[in-house]
């Protein structure tokens, strides 16, 4: 499988480290520019022949939490008491840690072949089980409930390429989003969405501004919690 590898002026390498970095304190998580991060792995995902699920899930992982831990630096006033705290970031991150090494352990006794790992059983324990399939049954029935199962799971497993795909430039939104301020000043995040239901274009548009406020060139304002967004620019 291959590595996925991060390239921004503050930071190189791959996720982990990165994830590490942020919860060390060593690196700020407002230097970082997520558009960034997010083109970065498009581009990737390009040059290699096959994304592989789990991959695709620890990006997903990782980019949330920048997500939201850069979204309270930037609007604190938007997040309410309800909220989980950064404390809890830590916790967070030594899960995902935990889950990553036992996935490094399984992905070792994989190559070598040890699917099991015995322990002794006392024969008394043992119980007989017994597979009694109807009488009727012939070979078709179970080809047929084989392909069922196999077609469910192919329909689990299968990465959405063509959503990902649509995520293809957040810096064509940032500057799609900077030219509709240019000219209007100030503008109202749902009349940015167009009423739209697509959760990428919610997404692009979210970071967009983020980057937008990082850059000092708008300023938002949120009159009362859950009202809509004012984006006014400078």
């Amino acid at each position: 499988m291959a590595t996925y590898q991060i390239k921004l002026e503050q930071y190189q390498g791959p996720l982990d480290v990165l994830l590490q970095l942020i919860e060390q304190q060593q690196l700020a998580i407002t230097d970082i520019a997520l558009a960034d991060i997010a083109e970065s792995f498009i581009a990737y995902i390009d040059k290699i022949e096959e994304l592989y699920p789990e991959e695709l899930a620890d990006f997903l992982v990782v980019a949330t939490r920048l997500l939201y831990i850069k979204s309270r630096e930037l609007l604190p006033y938007l997040i309410t008491d309800d909220d989980e705290p950064l404390t809890n970031l830590a916790d967070h991150l030594k899960m995902y840690k935990e889950f990553r090494d036992a996935a490094e352990v399984l992905e070792q006794r994989l190559a070598t072949g040890q699917f099991a790992v015995p322990r002794p059983v006392s024969l008394s324990r043992l119980e007989v089980v017994e597979f009694n399939p109807p009488h009727r049954i012939e070979a078709h029935h179970l080809r047929e409930l084989y392909e069922g199962v196999v077609a469910q799971l192919e329909t689990i497993i299968s990465i959405p390429q063509a959503a990902i795909r649509k995520a293809a430039s957040l810096k064509e939104k940032i500057t799609a989003l900077h030219a509709i301020l240019q000219q209007r000043q100030r503008v109202q995040f749902s009349d940015l969405l167009h009423d739209t239901t697509d959760r990428i274009h919610i997404v692009l548009t979210f970071l967009a501004i983020l980057e937008l406020v990082k850059q000092d060139t708008i300023t938002v304002e949120q009159k009362h919690s859950y009202s809509d967004i004012l984006i006014v620019c400078k």
